[in-house]
């Protein structure tokens, strides 16, 4: 009898296995359909937003040229101003939106050299300099002079410190203050980078998903243009193709305080 029970085990055992088999072979043909899908999606975005860049930076262009020539008319050189920070805004999107297709697909980055850190973190600021004058705001800077050279790329570096700039400008709302830091780590050979607001903070149902995928925080009192929601999903790509690392910082008394970090060069 006990034969006839193993060979009846012997045969379910066989039918699993190979319904098993069977639904691995779905599975795996889904998934590779849906990745297929999931590349086309990207190439798509990447063409929408390619198109994008050209009437922007001809938009960008004729502002320029425009507000050279506008005369003595105040409002008018107002209106432009705020359309030209507008496109602005609008060409950082752009700019985040295929920097985070590209990274997503390949954290490597093409554009390394050696930098000395003044060079991105000033040139993020002085974009948006002009913004925190219009709402009567204090920036502060605290770069020590012998800051370590790192090896990275600069234009995604910069990037990473306008957008933490701005989303401090946001929160800092008029005539409050915003802090850029930098200092040393010798013992950890690491670069840290901070940029703290005196605004309200961020709120504790955002906190988990700062640095996710479209996370957006509520209205800030600064206003302006509405984001992508990936400004610090883009940060946080950048800094890990870095090798580096981002947070907020706890235990801020008052607004918030982003803080990143990168390696510096051997020897920098």
């Amino acid at each position: 009898m006990w034969a006839f029970h193993f060979v009846d085990w012997i045969v379910g055992a066989a039918g699993a296995t190979l319904l098993t088999a069977y639904f691995v072979r779905i599975l795996y043909r889904q998934n590779r359909w849906l990745r297929t899908l999931d590349w086309q999606k990207n190439l798509l975005v990447n063409a929408i937003v390619n198109d994008f860049r050209q009437p922007l930076s001809v938009i960008l262009m004729s502002l320029q040229y425009l507000r050279k020539e506008i005369g003595p008319s105040e409002q008018a050189a107002k209106l432009l101003r705020t359309v030209q920070s507008c496109s602005q805004n609008l060409m950082e999107m752009v700019g985040d939106l295929l920097d985070v297709a590209r990274l997503e697909e390949d954290q490597s980055l093409v554009d390394l050299r050696e930098i000395p850190p003044a060079e991105f973190i000033l040139e993020g600021i002085r974009l948006l300099q002009p913004l925190t004058v219009v709402n009567g705001q204090v920036l502060k800077t605290s770069l020590p002079p012998a800051l370590p050279i790192v090896i990275g790329d600069k234009e995604r570096l910069r990037r990473v410190v306008t957008n933490l700039v701005s989303n401090a400008i946001k929160s800092a709302g008029s005539g409050g203050t915003i802090t850029v830091t930098a200092s040393h780590d010798p013992e950890r050979e690491r670069l840290l980078i901070s940029v703290g607001d005196t605004g309200a903070g961020v709120p504790p149902e955002l906190r988990a998903r700062l640095f996710k995928k479209l996370a957006r925080s509520p209205s800030r009192p600064g206003g302006g243009l509405e984001s992508t929601g990936m400004g610090l999903y883009i940060c946080k790509l950048i800094i890990e193709a870095h090798g580096g690392d981002i947070w907020l910082d706890d235990g801020a008394v008052q607004g918030a305080t982003f803080t990143f970090s990168i390696p510096t060069a051997p020897n920098g």
